[in-house]
């Protein structure tokens, strides 16, 4: 018996023993019941060839032939069936009823010469040869090949789920091997000799088919693609060497035993052969999600020391979103003064942040059963009043895998992933990796938590002393402020003076023009010319007594998020004409970014208006201004910095140490020197502080950082009853 005869049968055993498998999974399902079916006429029609092939005479080969068209009869409507129940289609039961009907009287006629009739031997078989009514029962059979693909294409097309769009993969791609390579099997019935490898789709397409009904923890379609390569690969190998000995003119004896060498060959090398060719294949086709896959395994063994925990929540944020690349990932951590997890850094969200209590039904379930959470998987598995409420959850929240992140008992945090980007499942792997990062992203989680109470203890056993040094500095700080209030009395003397000496000023002329009026009262012109010399010296007393209340009575600020440069911008747009008419360049260095200050705009205006005008009056003969606004860091602090650098006269060093005092100035009659005291008591009342460097001769730089803030979003606190 030739080798190749025997290829019907393995793949009826395989075939038949899979559909067991599969049924054994639920055998309640109907759709595991139709794929049981469906394995049962193409294991006939295996089993059936292979009879066939060993028949002794021409009769019993007719006869074993006409059994084969009992399964290859039911193949197309059985499928068929499969694909209504599969896409859930409740409008095709007339087809389907007379699909069945038909399939029925086809069965009937196979067994007449009218069906098949004669036999065709040829190189590596035989076949009976087809009479008319086997082209009538061809063109039925292909009729329900088109119904059932597009019955799976336009479930693929309607399906908003990513694990049932692979599940259509894996159908299309199963028929389109039994089609494609199995349906070459009838084409000895019209005198065309093939050789046996149709009989290899039928082990192929119970492969992919059967991994995608059992669906217990399914792989990705790349996966099985992998595995089907590899396996043509190694079946075309072993199929070619045999068909190269049985092709050379050999007696059967010699044909037999080099065939039976090759085989025993094939059993030993094979297994080392496929793992050679699934590198292979892996390192051509898909170089890069196993190089993400190992960047992952790399960053889990990183993980517990990176220092800061919120480090570690961004580095596992950005680890997931470049590795795994899905749509949406958050870190609920356990916040036990509040009892319920929070979100401590997230990404592809919104604004919002979300809470979620311990009763909920999906803390309870990661916190029972300690496994991860896969949505698609457990949507089924899981009794429908279980699901609904942690099904809903994770629906609204456009997620697909939860990780538990358990320390000894306790559940510590929840990972939490969305759809892939490539719209993938979750492998094994995949999962795997994930459970693994759970694993020490708890057990850095816990020495974070150790690390914290070692410095409370530590705080604890230093509390005497620094009580201690506290008692030292509470009298240095009555010390001085005994010296700061002897300090404010000679300011405020200082202040009374100069007070006294800007009033004084604009009185005396007033006084001269009040003791001539008499004299001149007969002038005409007089009353004229003293409104117009009187007039500016009491708008500047005037001004002189607002600015001294504004400095007293400074407003506590109304703070909402401002972006400092474009409130810049709106400054300098009342300063352009006079800017220009000094031929005063401006040049402005803003840096994009999403940081803004919590501010009070008018109070934060007033300041920048100060800061142009001084530095355009510094700049009599023109010049450049440089402004720069931008966000920066110091020590682990966010400030957004704001500078205005001149290239003025400059200032001396006498000058620069009273440049904060009221009624200090170097503008002589033209300033009250009540600017920039106002400036800094504004700045102050921001949280800010603002600093001034000058180089008498070469202009004068300011300095002003604020307290930074971001676009803030709203707490979200979940319950079940959101979901329900």
């Amino acid at each position: 018996m030739d080798i190749s005869q025997i290829i019907p049968l393995i793949s009826s055993l395989f075939v038949v023993s899979l559909g067991t498998f599969v049924l054994a999974r639920n055998p309640k399902s109907k759709l595991h019941l139709l794929f049981m079916f469906f394995c049962l006429c193409l294991g006939i029609w295996l089993f059936g060839t292979y009879k066939m092939f060993t028949s002794k005479t021409d009769l019993e080969a007719i006869s074993w032939d006409r059994f084969i068209y009992v399964g290859g009869i039911l193949l197309p409507i059985s499928m068929y069936h499969f694909s209504i129940v599969f896409g859930r289609i409740k409008t095709q039961d007339k087809i389907l009823y007379g699909g069945y009907l038909s399939a029925f009287a086809f069965l009937l006629l196979s067994r007449t010469d009218f069906f098949v009739k004669d036999l065709y031997r040829y190189r590596w078989g035989c076949h009976a040869l087809a009479q008319p009514l086997h082209h009538v029962f061809l063109i039925w059979f292909w009729s329900y090949v088109f119904l059932l693909n597009r019955n799976i294409y336009r479930f693929y097309k309607t399906t908003r789920s990513a694990v049932e769009r692979n599940q259509a993969k894996y159908i299309f791609l199963a028929f389109t091997v039994l089609f494609g390579v199995g349906a070459c099997a009838f084409l000895p019935a019209y005198r065309i000799p093939v050789p046996p490898f149709p009989f290899f789709a039928g082990g192929l397409l119970s492969l992919i088919l059967g991994y995608a009904i059992a669906r217990y923890r399914l792989m990705d379609i790349h996966f099985v693609i992998r595995n089907m390569i590899v396996n043509i690969l190694l079946m075309g190998f072993v199929g070619g060497l045999i068909w190269m000995i049985s092709w050379l003119k050999l007696n059967s004896s010699i044909r037999l035993t080099l065939e039976m060498i090759s085989v025993s060959l094939a059993i030993l090398y094979v297994p080392k052969l496929k793992l050679r060719t699934e590198e292979a294949v892996n390192h051509f086709l898909y170089k890069e999600k196993y190089h993400y896959q190992k960047e992952l395994e790399k960053f889990v063994g990183v993980l517990p020391f990176i220092p800061k925990e919120e480090d570690l929540f961004k580095e596992v944020m950005r680890v997931l979103s470049e590795t795994i690349q899905s749509k949406k990932a958050a870190l609920w951590v356990f916040n036990a003064s509040m009892n319920c997890f929070m979100t401590c850094s997230q990404h592809g969200f919104q604004d919002s942040k979300f809470k979620m209590s311990c009763d909920n039904s999906l803390v309870v379930w990661l916190k029972t059963k300690r496994e991860i959470f896969v949505k698609e998987e457990m949507e089924k598995a899981l009794p429908q009043e279980g699901a609904k409420s942690i099904i809903g959850t994770l629906n609204a929240l456009e997620l697909n895998v939860c990780v538990p992140v358990m320390f000894n008992e306790d559940l510590v945090a929840i990972l939490l992933l969305g759809e892939k980007s490539s719209g993938e499942m979750y492998s094994h792997l995949d999962l795997e990796i994930l459970q693994s990062l759970g694993t020490q992203l708890a057990i850095a989680l816990d020495y974070k938590r150790v690390e914290r109470e070692l410095k409370k203890q530590e705080f604890a056993s230093l509390e005497a002393e620094a009580l201690q040094q506290k008692n030292l500095e509470l009298e240095q700080v009555l010390k001085d402020l005994k010296t700061a209030r002897d300090q404010k009395l000679t300011y405020v003397t200082q202040m009374a003076a100069s007070l006294a000496h800007e009033i004084r000023n604009p009185l005396q002329p007033i006084r001269t023009y009040v003791e001539v009026l008499p004299e001149r009262a007969s002038d005409p012109h007089f009353p004229e010319e003293m409104a117009k010399a009187v007039h500016p010296f009491l708008d500047r007393m005037e001004g002189l007594v607002n600015q001294l209340m504004h400095l007293g009575k400074i407003s506590k600020p109304v703070l909402v998020p401002v972006d400092p440069q474009r409130l810049i911008q709106e400054t300098l747009k009342l300063w352009e004409p006079k800017l220009k008419g000094r031929r005063v360049d401006v040049t402005k260095d803003f840096q994009q970014s999403e940081v803004l200050i919590q501010a009070d705009k008018d109070q934060l205006s007033q300041v920048f208006f100060n800061l142009i005008k001084n530095a355009q009056e510094a700049m009599p003969q023109g010049g450049e201004l440089f402004i720069q606004a931008k966000p920066v860091k110091k020590s682990d602090e966010e400030f957004y910095r704001i500078l205005f650098r001149d290239s003025g006269v400059g200032m001396d060093e006498e000058t620069q140490r009273h440049l904060f005092e009221p009624f200090y100035t170097t503008k002589k009659d033209k300033g009250t020197g009540l600017g920039l005291a106002i400036s800094r008591q504004m700045v102050e009342a921001h949280g800010g502080k603002i600093e001034i460097d000058s180089v008498q001769g070469h202009g004068t730089t300011v300095v002003i950082d604020l307290p930074a803030c971001c676009k803030e979003g709203k707490d979200v606190f979940l319950t079940d009853s959101d979901f329900a």
